[in-house]
């Protein structure tokens, strides 16, 4: 062998080398971008046990129709603050919960186990607001509202 051979094996072991490097990199930053997923996860899910403020209140009376359309609000829940709580708490509660669900499409595992999102998502069904909630914002968590719908069906058949 020449020296030009060896000089050309030794470059074929450097890039050899550094797609090895390369790919060792992909492997590290998927598993940060899972680990980062999951810390988001569990940050949104300790928000759902934050308090609904007088700041929320005063927010959702500026804008209602963002939360429900203007004459529900006006016929169900501009007249009781306790209505409008648990109208905002069960906005956040859905807006979480449609973030699991997306997770759940990634195929980001959840610590917890993936049966919680169905049953959690069915007693919420329960409620008049977490309803009105979901019928106003279908359009926006398109995947979610299909979800919640064939929970609420099902729980329709069977019970």
């Amino acid at each position: 062998m020449t020296i030009s051979d060896w000089v050309q094996l030794g470059m074929l072991g450097v890039v050899g080398l550094t797609l090895l490097v390369l790919l060792w990199q992909v492997v590290i930053q998927n598993r940060l971008a899972k680990a980062q997923i999951l810390r988001d996860r569990f940050e949104m899910y300790w928000q759902t046990y934050s308090p609904v403020t007088d700041a929320h209140i005063a927010e959702l009376r500026l804008a209602p129709d963002e939360y429900v359309p203007l004459e529900k609000y006006e016929t169900e829940y501009s007249k009781s603050e306790a209505a409008i709580r648990k109208l905002i708490g069960m906005g956040m509660l859905y807006e979480y919960l449609a973030f699991l669900h997306t997770l759940r499409a990634m195929r980001v595992p959840d610590p917890l186990g993936q049966e919680w999102l169905a049953i959690w998502t069915a007693d919420l069904a329960k409620h008049k607001e977490f309803r009105d909630v979901h019928e106003h914002w279908r359009d926006y968590y398109p995947a979610y509202a299909a979800f919640v719908d064939a929970i609420v069906k099902n729980a329709e058949r069977h019970g």
